[in-house]
């Protein structure tokens, strides 16, 4: 009976945390810390807190993490269980282990057309229409766009005007090098 009791073994035993509260500990200490996409990071925790809110973390196992993939079509985050176990808030297995990612579509529709990036800019203006048309003639990101810099400042992405470049710092790239990207007439003008 001691052994069906888990008080023959010196099994550790974890105080249970709730899923959401698991989850403000993994943004804070891991997330914001480590990883640059805080955003994308965010809104599937925020997904996850949703459906799994009340529930303590070591009740939801693997066909509950299923469902939950069924449902939303998302993947739920193996780092997160992995940061649990890492910091004793969670033993056991990962209920994420053996569980095949979903599959994605990563094939690229497709390029505007000239007409097309016209029409698409005859519908911004101010910020909007400069940050969409650095990225219809430059190709770069969002959060590439918003952080460049007129001038060159450390660690930063910057325009350099002198030698006509967008510049792209490592520190700050998603592919963690550094790029120039030359800057087409229209950039130039705008």
């Amino acid at each position: 009976t001691e052994i069906v009791e888990c008080k023959y073994f010196d099994i550790q035993k974890a105080k249970s945390i709730l899923f959401e509260d698991f989850a403000k500990l993994y943004i804070e200490n891991y997330v914001k810390l480590e990883n640059r996409n805080l955003r994308n990071n965010h809104g599937l925790i925020k997904n996850l807190v949703n459906h799994f809110q009340g529930r303590p973390l070591d009740k939801i196992d693997n066909l509950a993490i299923r469902q939950f993939m069924a449902k939303r079509r998302e993947k739920v985050s193996k780092g997160m269980y992995n940061r649990a176990i890492e910091w004793g808030k969670f033993f056991g297995m990962n209920p994420t282990k053996g569980i095949k990612p979903l599959s994605e579509n990563n094939e690229r529709c497709r390029w505007l057309t000239e007409e097309e990036q016209e029409r698409l800019l005859s519908f911004c203006s101010g910020y909007t229409r400069l940050i969409v048309l650095i990225a219809l003639q430059a190709g770069l990101r969002w959060g590439e766009i918003v952080i460049l810099k007129w001038r060159q400042s450390q660690l930063s992405n910057y325009v350099d005007f002198n030698t006509g470049n967008i510049i792209i710092h490592s520190s700050v790239a998603k592919t963690k090098k550094s790029r120039h990207i030359p800057m087409t007439k229209v950039l130039r003008l705008a």
